[in-house]
Order: structure tokens, then sequence, then C-alpha cells
């Protein structure tokens, strides 16, 4: 970053804070799309989808962050999605909801299906409606997979927090 005068500047917020950063954002989105599924959340479906993409936005990116900062290799990063379905997952919508449409040669989902479950009134309310609850990707094949949407957050999040806890356990087993 440079200042105003054109001069190299020190590291702006986001290289100060580093990946740990964005995990601290990802556990964020996390928490805030876990509780918007939870039917005695009053939330306009809307909403609830708008966690759901930023939760799955931050977590597909702490990829960036983690080979950005030099803290593994484009190759250990990989490794890591090939061994956890759930961050293909995550890739998937997160590339889909961002362009529109997935590229049928860089994913083997060919299409994502939000799919809503029916909530009764609370007691004491009149007011009905439905919740997102599960995701259906199809493959190029025509094979659908359901997933619970509250399980494949929660295994994102999983997938991330070993990870992530095995780079801060190296480390400090390298530190003098």
């Amino acid at each position: 970053m440079r200042s105003l005068s054109g001069q190299p500047d020190g590291p702006d917020q986001f290289e100060q804070q580093g990946w740990r950063g964005q995990l601290a954002r990802v556990e964020r989105w996390y928490r805030r799309a876990s509780d918007s599924l939870d039917p005695r959340c009053i939330r306009a479906d809307e909403e609830i989808v708008d966690f759901l993409y930023a939760f799955f936005h931050a977590a597909f990116h702490l990829r960036d962050w983690l080979v950005n900062s030099g803290g593994v290799s484009r190759r250990e990063i990989d490794a890591v999605f090939t061994a956890n379905r759930c961050l293909g997952f995550c890739r998937d919508i997160c590339n889909g909801s961002k362009h529109f449409a997935l590229d049928p040669k860089r994913h083997d989902t060919a299409r994502i299906g939000l799919i809503r479950a029916y909530v009764p009134p609370l007691p004491g309310s009149s007011t009905s409606g439905t919740r997102p609850t599960m995701l259906a990707f199809q493959d190029h094949d025509g094979y659908v997979r359901f997933v619970p949407i509250d399980e494949l957050l929660r295994d994102c999040m999983t997938a991330w927090r070993e990870f992530c806890g095995h780079l801060t356990q190296t480390a400090q087993d390298t530190d003098p």
C-alpha cells in the first residue's frame, strides 16, 4: 500500500490480520448462518440465504488467504479440498453464486438447488413459512446428492478448524 505521497506505507489492515483474521470472519459468518437456520429465529428467507452465501464465500476464500500469506502452498490447499468434499461443495456454491453459472470444465457439480421445508407457526404466533434446509448438488451425469445445510456448514467449519489448528500447532512447534 502507498501513502498519498506515493511512498510505500506499512501493511494494511488485512495484511496485519492475515489468514487468522479471515478465519475469525469465517467463524462469525458460521455463527450467523447457523443461528439464522433456527426456526425460532425470525428472519426473512432472503436474509437467511444471504447469510449462507456470505459464509460460503468467506469460507472458500480462506484458501486464498492461506496461500497468499505464505502459510501453505497451493498444492497443500488443493489437498485439503480433495480430502474434504464439503469444501468442494463450498467452492461450488461460492463460484455459482458469484459467476451465475458453474464452468463444467472446472467443476464436478453441474447444478445446485436450494430446498426449503415448511415451518409451522411457533406457539403464540400465526406466522408460518419456509426455511432453507438442504442443498442438492447435481453432477454432470445427473446424480443428485442431498446435503443438509446445517451439516454442510458444520463440516466446512470443522475442516478449516482442523487444518488451521494444525498450522498453528506446527508454527508453535518450530518456534525457538
